[in-house]
Parts: structure tokens; C-alpha cells; sequence
């Protein structure tokens, strides 16, 4: 089992987004997004010596302002579930399989941008230590 909780300061990094094309500044894109507290919490269990199951949830509110909401940065989304398997062949070598849904999310802004944002991915590794 594992917990985790951390202070992402988006505040001190997430404030104005400038793009420039040939040195001229072709659009300057206020953030000011609000720092975040993140809660993230696991588990696994080793079904056998060569089967691992692991499941984790991950929790944090949005951290954009409604007035600068802009749909190139649509991090709106709250809560992450995650599933994952791993199937070791031997003490060297394994497959692990991974899947993280994030259920749709939602806001509107300033000027009536509205954004929606979900995810579905996944994963499929083969790791060989030597």
C-alpha cells in the first residue's frame, strides 16, 4: 500500500504563456492557474511469484481559474484510476500492462470557452534487467 501527497505550485510556473513566431510575440496566454494538492494512493498484491496486480487512484482539483480557461491547456481533469498487471518470466525479465482512465471533466470560461477532457491509455512493456 502506498500513500502520497504533494504541493504542486503551479502559481510560481503557470502564469503567462507566450508564443512568438520570428522573434515577434504572436500571443501572450495568462494562466495564473491556482497551486494544487494531489492525493494519490496504491496498491499491489503478488498474486504468485510471477503474477503482480496493482490499482491506484489519484485525486486533485482543477487547478484552472474559469477566466483563464483556454482549450491548449485543458489539465481540468480531477480524478485518475489506474490498473495494472505485471507477469514476471523469470527474475530478469517481465511484461507489465498498465490502464488509466480519467473521467470526463468539464468547465467554462471567460468568453464562452468551454472545454471537456477525458482519457483512456494504456501500456505494455517489456523490461529485461542485466
Amino acid at each position: 500500500l502506498v500513500a502520497d501527497i504533494k504541493d504542486v505550485m503551479w502559481n510560481s510556473s503557470m502564469n503567462t504563456v507566450t508564443i512568438f513566431h520570428n522573434g515577434a510575440v504572436v500571443a501572450p496566454f495568462v494562466q495564473n492557474w491556482d497551486d494544487q494538492i494531489v492525493l494519490s494512493l496504491g496498491a499491489a498484491y503478488k498474486f504468485s511469484n510471477a503474477i503482480t496486480g496493482r490499482i491506484g487512484y489519484n485525486h486533485a482539483d482543477n487547478p484552472i481559474p474559469s477566466q483563464n480557461m483556454n482549450y491548449l491547456w485543458p489539465a481540468i481533469v480531477e480524478d485518475h484510476y489506474t490498473f495494472g498487471l505485471g507477469y514476471a518470466l523469470d527474475k530478469n525479465s517481465e511484461f507489465n500492462f498498465s490502464l488509466t482512465y480519467v473521467p470526463e471533466a468539464s468547465q467554462t470560461g471567460n468568453g464562452g470557452v468551454y472545454v471537456e477532457h477525458s482519457q483512456v491509455n494504456w501500456q505494455f512493456m517489456y523490461s529485461k534487467r542485466f
